[in-house]
């Protein structure tokens, strides 16, 4: 049976990674949305996924493409842009939505912006394939580039920085989501140019204060906001999501 829900995969990974671990398989991998996105299993049955397969494969890429350009939405991991640029790529952000990612990997009067992208939800794409995800194609890509490097999947997760992203859904009325919205950005244009805090407002609104950020994005089809957290450690990105949950609760009324 394929499994359709976040909670159906993650209940098959103890078992692939058992599985892995018994063969002394090198990857183990569980392919989702009908073969559009991938989870794995490194050889010492540990589950990659999220933002650390993310980050994965973007440091894979910069290391084995000259100049890589790749492409990542808002809410991925501030530790992308200096690993990637370590290999001499660079990181364009976009939104959350799929097509812009897709958009940025597509041929445009000539040109395309990123040669790869990828999100926190096992979704990658390789623009000399095609501008859409393809998980079979990346876990191709995926043991090139680590025959490539000599690398083994363990190694090159414990090389990686931990992440601390917290992320909240707050319920909002349709009839609300506008004054929100509209009570953050001025407190947003209100903040003192050349401080510890800047906006950026490529989706939603991202708040930076230092290396430290939240993001406050409205659902585009439901009544709520996603609002997402990243911090130096759990506690703190867990601090800093519940500060924005509560202005939005406060706000909502």
């Amino acid at each position: 049976k394929t499994p359709k829900t976040p909670e159906d995969r993650k209940a098959l990974m103890p078992k692939l990674a058992q599985i892995v671990t018994t063969l002394n398989a090198d990857i183990g991998v569980l392919f989702a949305a009908d073969g559009e996105r991938m989870t794995l299993v490194d050889e010492k049955g540990r589950v990659i996924d999220g933002n650390t397969l993310l980050a994965m494969m973007a440091v894979l890429h910069a290391r084995t493409h000259e100049n890589a350009r790749i492409a990542v939405p808002v809410t991925a991991p501030r530790m992308l842009e200096p690993l990637v640029s370590l290999h001499g790529g660079t990181v364009t952000r976009t939104k959350t939505d799929v097509r812009d990612l897709m958009g940025v990997c597509a041929n445009r009067n000539g040109g395309r912006l990123a040669d790869f992208a990828g999100d926190s939800n096992g979704g990658f794409i390789f623009s000399d394939l095609q501008p859409s995800y393809d998980a079979m194609f990346a876990l191709a890509k995926l043991m090139e580039m680590l025959a490539v490097t000599d690398m083994r999947l363990s190694t090159l997760a414990d090389q990686l920085p931990s992440v601390h992203v917290a992320r909240a859904e707050v319920r909002c009325p349709w009839e609300i989501k506008g004054r929100v919205m509209r009570v953050l950005t001025k407190e947003a244009d209100s903040l003192p140019e050349g401080g510890d805090q800047h906006v950026e407002l490529i989706d939603g609104i991202k708040v930076y204060q230092k290396e430290d950020w939240a993001l406050v994005l409205p659902d585009a089809s439901e009544p709520f906001f996603h609002v997402y957290a990243e911090a130096g450690s759990s506690d703190a990105a867990q601090g800093l999501l519940a500060k924005y949950v509560e202005k939005i609760e406060s706000l909502r009324g």
